[in-house]
Order: structure tokens, then C-alpha cells, then sequence
């Protein structure tokens, strides 16, 4: 946790968002020895910093109180080398909770609409399956209703690790109906992933910077349902400017459910149609 305190105050200064710190402020952090040694270098008068100070200290109380939940920074070793491909939008702070070597692992995101079609529903399990049982790798998802449930459900099912990048806080899960899938997905040996505070809640910014995240830590990102509006274009489009592989499944029957994204994908991002299970394995025979 190199540093962490220091990145939380320039956090919740006015106006310092990630890319400021990034360009302007990080040098400093690594050479400063705690918040009071920080602010002296930025020039800001100690007094008025004394209720930040005092929220700093509580939110670090109630992180080294839990034995359950881990911190790492930019700045630690542990910091997956994946997450650099978000540039000046990389998180200053992971927190996790479960298995927090899956974050370095090799990972699938599998994401989708929250209003998957009847027939989504009943291939995607298979699709997840398939995925763990040829690769091994560990299923990536946002844990949103529909696609992204089914994914992690899926993966605990059929015995992969999975991974949930949250849009809000470890001890706020959002949605609140995937509480008890979150605490299944921690007791099966996956992990919770947030770069925000344990309690803060999830706004439509947050599930932008989630969208990123799910992409980096990703080789590929698998698409298995949405329209061209979904949210789920947005991780889509990041992985495509991250250069990681796109695919996305293609049905028989493109009027089972809106694929209108997914024909998208293929016929503008250049992403590999899955239509069955051999041409599941197929493509990621060919990545390995």
C-alpha cells in the first residue's frame, strides 16, 4: 500500500482528478513521506487539511481492520503491469477482496446486456464452460444484471476463478440483488476488484471507469449479447483502443435477441464472430 494515504488526499482535493495526478503530482507522492510532508511540497496549509486528515484516518482504520479485504497502489510492485494500458486513467487504488493474484492472471471478460433474451440465457453457461474448460483463464466481468450475472454464476458452477470489477465500493455491491452472488463468488476462490472507497456508492461515471477496467485486465473480451446503445460497447470500444481481441457470438437466428452490437463488432471493430463450440475453441486455441 505504497503511498496510499498521500493518494487518497490528492484524491479528495477539488478539481484533482486521476490525469492531474498522474501528469503533475505523482514524482512528488513517491517522494513524500506522508500527507503532512505532501501538502508542505504543494504548498497547502496543514490547517486546512485537518478533516481530510481525519476521514484519511478513519477510511484507514476500517481498511487494516479487515482482514478480509487487501490494498495495493499504483506505486506496489503487486499493481497489475495489464492496467497501464489505461494510461493517465489507470486506478491510483485497487481494493480486493478474495484471491488477489487473479488480478495479474491471465483473464476472458465475458459481458453482455442486463436484459439478455431467453436464448442468451440458455447458451451463455455453455459459453462459460467452454471457456474455462479450453483456456482455464479467469472469467472477467462487472457484475451488472443479465450477461455479466450469468458469466460470474456460470463460472462458479463449472468451477473457474472469476474476477468482478465493481462500480462502486467492496462493501457496497451494486446491484444490491448480487450480494449473495458476490459472496459466492469470494467463497469459490474468485475476487471483488474496486478502485473506490469500501462504501461509496456507484454513479453512471464510476461505470465508465469500470468499463475500462474490465477491458484491461483483459487478453479478450467476449461480448455475448447487446445493441449498439448497450453500455456494454463501451468496454467493447476500450478493448478495441487497447488493442485487446474482440469477440463476440454470432447466433443462427440474429432475430433470437438484439444483436444489433455484436453485428457491429464484427462488421466494424473487426471482431471475431463465435457461433458454436468448436469455433469457441478454435479462436482461442489460437491465442494461446
Amino acid at each position: 500500500m505504497k503511498n496510499i494515504e498521500e493518494l487518497l488526499f490528492l484524491q479528495s482535493l477539488p478539481r484533482v482528478g486521476k490525469a492531474t495526478i498522474y501528469k503533475k503530482y505523482i514524482n512528488l507522492v513517491r517522494c513524500s513521506d506522508g500527507i503532512d510532508s505532501l501538502a508542505e511540497m504543494l504548498r497547502i496549509d496543514i490547517g486546512h487539511i485537518s478533516l481530510v486528515k481525519e476521514t484519511i484516518t478513519r477510511q484507514m482504520d476500517s481498511l487494516l481492520s479487515r482482514q478480509d479485504v487487501t490494498a495495493i497502489t499504483v506505486l506496489d510492485d503487486e499493481y497489475p503491469e495489464s492496467l497501464h494500458a489505461l494510461g493517465n486513467q489507470k486506478p491510483l487504488v485497487l481494493y480486493i477482496r478474495g484471491d488477489s493474484s487473479l488480478i495479474a492472471a491471465p483473464g476472458i471478460a465475458v459481458i453482455g446486456t442486463r436484459k439478455p433474451s431467453s436464448h442468451t440465457e440458455r447458451i451463455e453457461p455453455g459459453l462459460v464452460k467452454n471457456i474455462i474448460e479450453f483456456t482455464g483463464d479467469t472469467i472477467i466481468s462487472g457484475l451488472a444484471a443479465g450477461c455479466d450475472s450469468i458469466a460470474h454464476a456460470s463460472a462458479v458452477t463449472y468451477q473457474g476463478k472469476t474476477l468482478v470489477v465493481l462500480p462502486s465500493g467492496i462493501d457496497k455491491i451494486y446491484p444490491s440483488e448480487n450480494k449473495d452472488l458476490a459472496e459466492n463468488i469470494v467463497k469459490s476462490g474468485g475476487c471483488l476488484v474496486s478502485e473506490y472507497g469500501m462504501d461509496r456508492a456507484a454513479n453512471r461515471f464510476t461505470f465508465v471507469e469500470r468499463d475500462g477496467v474490465i477491458a484491461a485486465l483483459s487478453h479478450t473480451v467476449i461480448a455475448v449479447e447487446c445493441g449498439v446503445s448497450s453500455g456494454t460497447m463501451e468496454t467493447v470500444k476500450k478493448a478495441v483502443q487497447m488493442k485487446r481481441k474482440v469477440r463476440c457470438y454470432m447466433p443462427k437466428d440474429m432475430n433470437a435477441g438484439d444483436f444489433s452490437g455484436n453485428e457491429y463488432m464484427v462488421k466494424e471493430l473487426g471482431a471475431v464472430a463465435v457461433t458454436c463450440t468448436s469455433s469457441l475453441k478454435r479462436v482461442l486455441e489460437e491465442e494461446m
